[in-house]
């Protein structure tokens, strides 16, 4: 499906309208979470909790373990957004779908994107529980977020995701692993179509080509952050060794939740020291 760049104005300013009468205001922040997984702010307040239902332009998820909720929050040290799960290409959304909310949110001043999932290791360097920070990564999923999109804009088409891990970025969510006994690993995520899981020789294939952890989501978002002008940082949860076991989305949203405490523990610290080195 296409869409012209007047739709697209149209659908961001109907987003953006929507979350402004919700209560929502400027922040530079946003998490997104993955499978499973929850990030609970502490000290925060929680100023707007709306479902992704009532946002226009939103795609509502259908996968378990994403609850499709935006929080907007206040801290001590300044407000910032999580989404709680997210749409997949896989749900049948085309990838400039799957990415809008990362479009709206960049309207709200959104400069910093945190995206979180859940992923498999290819590789025996990493074990159930490690988080990864994403330095680069193997788009195989055919998504493509922005394809589809019609406008001749330098901020649309062609642009450079060579470096997908922002520096600063990079080095506040080490600090925060350091302060708080969370160690960080770095790796190559390889996104795959999905909705399955990978079989074995796809797993060596994956692995050959340079891929040390694989999923089915974050990859459109991130594109599209960077394509609006927004720093980025990815992290992977490593749930599963897709290297040597089969799996089930069951065992992925048991890993999720098994170490939402360390997940939640490096969040927190990190938003910490975010705001006092901004």
């Amino acid at each position: 499906m296409w869409i012209s760049k007047e739709e697209l104005t149209e659908l961001i300013d109907k987003g953006v309208e929507t979350l402004e009468q919700a209560g929502c205001k400027t922040a530079h922040l946003l998490f997104q979470t993955g499978s499973g997984q929850s990030f609970y702010p502490t000290p925060a307040e929680c100023i707007v909790d709306i479902s992704y239902s009532e946002v226009y332009g939103f795609p509502v998820p259908r996968a378990e373990g994403h609850t499709g909720r935006l929080r907007y929050y206040s801290s001590p040290y300044g407000n910032f957004y999580v989404m709680s799960g997210r749409s997949h290409f896989y749900e049948g959304y085309e990838g400039w779908e799957v990415s809008l909310p990362i479009r709206i949110l960049r309207k709200l001043d959104v400069r910093d994107f945190i995206f979180l999932n859940a992923a498999g290791a290819l590789t025996e360097k990493y074990k159930v529980g490690n988080i990864v920070l994403i330095s680069d990564f193997i788009d195989l999923s055919g998504s493509h977020p922005l394809r589809g999109i019609q406008a001749n804009n330098k901020l649309i088409e062609f642009i450079n995701v060579s470096k997908p891990l922002d520096s600063f970025l990079e080095e506040k969510m080490i600090e925060a692993g350091r302060n708080v006994g969370v160690e960080l690993k770095e790796g190559v995520y390889a996104m795959v179509r999905g909705p399955r899981y990978e079989t074995r020789a796809e797993c060596n294939y994956l692995k050959t080509i340079g891929a040390e952890l694989v999923g089915m989501s974050t990859i459109p978002e991130l594109v599209t952050a960077i394509a609006v002008g927004g720093r980025t940082a990815a992290l992977s949860l490593v749930t599963n060794l897709a290297y040597c076991e089969l799996t089930s989305h069951d065992e992925v949203l048991t890993a999720s939740v098994n170490f939402s405490e360390k997940l939640n523990r490096l969040l927190n610290e990190f938003v910490k020291i975010y705001f006092e080195g901004k």
